[in-house]
Parts: C-alpha cells; structure tokens; sequence
C-alpha cells in the first residue's frame, strides 16, 4: 500500500506526498516509528538479497525475526487477554500456535535443511506446512454436568439423564 514495495523503501523515512495525505493519515512520527521497528527486524534477512539459500538458514533467521518481534510473549499476551474474556478455547489454541510453528521448522529442518531453496520455494513449503498445523484443544463441555428444570433445558445428545425428584408417575416440571 502507499507505493511501499521492496525492502528499499522501509530504509527511507516515510513522507507526506500530498497535503490530502497529511490530512487523512495518521500521524506520521508513529508510522516512521513502525517503520524503523520493522526494518531493523527486518533488515538482516535481507542483507544476503533473496537467492537460493539453505532451508536451515531461512528458517533460522524467520526464527530470528520472531525472536525479534516478541512473538512467543505476545502470543501468550492475546492468549491471556482471551481467557479473561472467557474465550478458552480459542485462549488454548494461542498458547499452541507458537511451539507448533517452532515444531514445523524443526521437522522442515531435519528434512531439507541441507537444500537450497529461494524466497519463492520457501514461501510455497511454508504454506504447505502452515495449512498442516492442527492445534489440538481439548472440547469444554466434555464430561460436564448440566442441572436444569423440565422446561427450559434443551439437549442434544444425552448420555445419562437423571431426574431428581420422580415418583409414581409424579415428573416435576
């Protein structure tokens, strides 16, 4: 977006290219801010240009920029922010995330590491990888105990039912 294109343009500071754009856009000591953090995560894996180069050394330095970036802390932030929310579940799949990321560049390690790939095979190995991720959460409701009148309880898939309360004929509502 903006004419961003290459790492080229991230070592530049960003400017104004109109008065509309200075208006309509957010501020842009911030976004030069941005910037800068991107680039110096970023600059690194792009001093060797992207030519053919080991799997194990584009794994390691895409390692790296998680390093870098803090990945593991914040993914464990969102997964936090998402238990106080209630959200379990999908709390337990941010917690998983990050070591099966770490578990598919170790495998992809141990099989080609020794190859050479370019960027472009390399994006197309990790898209394979990335869409054979499944990270295991256990289901909430297993084993759960639902206490509920005749009424208002709707249920699907019933196991075991208990009705407290019955005699002769007699069912409470």
């Amino acid at each position: 977006a903006r004419g961003i294109k290459g790492i080229s343009k991230w070592r530049e500071e960003f400017v104004y290219k109109s008065e509309e754009q200075r208006k309509n856009s957010e501020s842009l000591d911030k976004n030069n801010s941005y910037r800068a953090s991107f680039y110096g995560i970023f600059k690194d894996i792009t001093k060797e240009g992207t030519g053919k180069r080991k799997l194990s050394v584009w794994l390691n330095q895409i390692f790296t920029i998680l390093d870098k970036g803090n990945a593991y802390e914040r993914m464990a932030e969102m997964a936090e922010e998402l238990r106080e929310e209630g959200l379990i579940g999908e709390a337990m799949e941010y917690e998983g995330v990050y070591n099966k990321v770490i578990e598919l560049f170790d495998d992809l390690t141990d099989l080609m590491g020794d190859e050479d790939y370019s960027i472009k095979e390399l994006s197309d190995i990790l898209k394979v990888g990335f869409s054979e991720i499944r990270v295991g959460v256990l289901p909430q409701k297993v084993d759960s105990l639902l206490v509920g009148d005749m009424q208002r309880t709707r249920l699907k898939e019933i196991k075991e039912l208990f009705i407290l309360g019955v005699n002769d004929g007699n069912i409470p509502k």
